[in-house]
């Protein structure tokens, strides 16, 4: 089964609005031919002429006049649906937090659960004991430029 495409449908209500197949053409940076090709093939789907012959310009046929608000509001829905808002680039990198052990268990789930929906590959992992000091530790003592300072030129490394 044949069907009419939107840039059939976008070609003949340019036509109808310009008046002529030369200004349509030239408005959707289309070859005159392309267009034509266009109208004929549309017209061979739906079994009738859209538009006659009317000295240098053209008229819709009765049957066009019909389907234009239909095809108007074709093109209108595909603008919306090309317009509609994008969805944002899924988060990338690492999120580490510290937080008490309550709190990790309690409220970190309900804030978090949005973001990972968001997120490339979510996942969660948890410190505990001596692994929470260390991380504490290199919080604490990182160099002016972010870098992780090493445990020499910090001084001592403490569990």
């Amino acid at each position: 089964m044949r069907r009419v495409t939107l840039s059939q449908i976008e070609a003949f209500c340019c036509i109808v609005r310009y008046g002529s197949f030369r200004a349509a053409a030239s408005h959707l940076n289309l070859t005159q031919p392309t267009l034509s090709i266009r109208i004929r093939s549309m017209e061979d789907v739906l079994g009738f002429r859209l538009f006659k012959k009317v000295g240098r310009g053209t008229q819709p046929t009765m049957d066009a006049e019909g389907i234009l608000p239909q095809a108007e509001r074709l093109l209108v829905m595909a603008d919306d649906f090309a317009a509609r808002p994008k969805p944002t680039d899924a988060l990338r990198g690492s999120l580490r937090l510290g937080a008490p052990e309550c709190f990790g268990t309690i409220c970190l789930p309900d804030l978090l659960g949005p973001a990972a929906c968001h997120h490339d590959r979510p996942g969660a992992g948890a410190l505990q004991g001596d692994q929470c000091a260390r991380a504490r530790y290199r919080l604490h003592h990182r160099a002016q430029d972010g870098r992780p300072r090493s445990p020499r030129a910090a001084g001592r490394l403490t569990p």
